[in-house]
């Protein structure tokens, strides 16, 4: 058990500080941000960067994009897993309102699972989390039909200009995360991801 705790530690997961109400720490498992070169993009020509970005004070490696925009990901998911992400603008003197969206999707069907709005009034308090449960993409279901254990899934992570004057958005340290017990399965199964 401590070997597969190290195995995952040494393919690049890392101990993360949040834990859920019910006392469980997760650890990352896939980090989106290395991968940003694997991710589909649109548009396919628009202006994408990873950089470092600062809010309120707060700097984190995080990815521009054009406020009409999606990143996509395709990655197996591991089960009893949180899809979490920061949000936020740059400064702008130009108000304006972006849709921050995360979902989920098979090529068949779109699974919205989060929304958030922000303005460009909202960056005085920062980064502003998003969490996205994936537990229904991973594992054993109860269902004859959907099996989603080992099925390669979407993440999308979206942006939407609701209203104002279009401004770049900003994603930062986009990772999956999963108890250790799932993080250890989801090594050894999948170890090249």
């Amino acid at each position: 058990m401590v070997l597969g705790f190290a195995v995952l530690l040494g393919v690049g997961s890392a101990a993360c500080d949040a834990a859920d109400p019910g006392g469980r720490t997760d650890v990352r498992v896939i980090d989106l941000l290395p991968r940003f070169g694997l991710a589909e993009r649109r548009p396919e020509h628009g202006d994408f960067s990873v950089a470092q970005h600062t809010l309120a004070g707060q700097m984190r490696a995080s990815i521009g994009v054009p406020a009409n925009s999606r990143l996509i990901w395709t990655t197996r998911l591991p089960r009893r897993s949180t899809l979490r992400v920061a949000a936020g603008l740059p400064p702008s003197p130009q108000p304006a309102q972006v849709r921050f969206r995360i979902g989920v999707s098979d090529h068949r069907i779109y699974d919205r699972l989060v929304e958030r709005i922000v303005g460009t009034d909202d960056r005085s308090r920062g980064w502003i989390p998003l969490e996205a449960d994936l537990r229904l993409y991973a594992g054993l279901q109860w269902s004859v039909f959907y099996r989603p254990e080992g099925r390669p899934w979407r993440l999308v992570l979206s942006t939407d200009l609701v209203s104002g004057h279009p401004v770049d958005a900003l994603w930062a340290d986009p990772r999956v995360e999963a108890d250790a017990a799932s993080a250890r399965r989801f090594v050894r199964d999948y170890p090249a991801r």
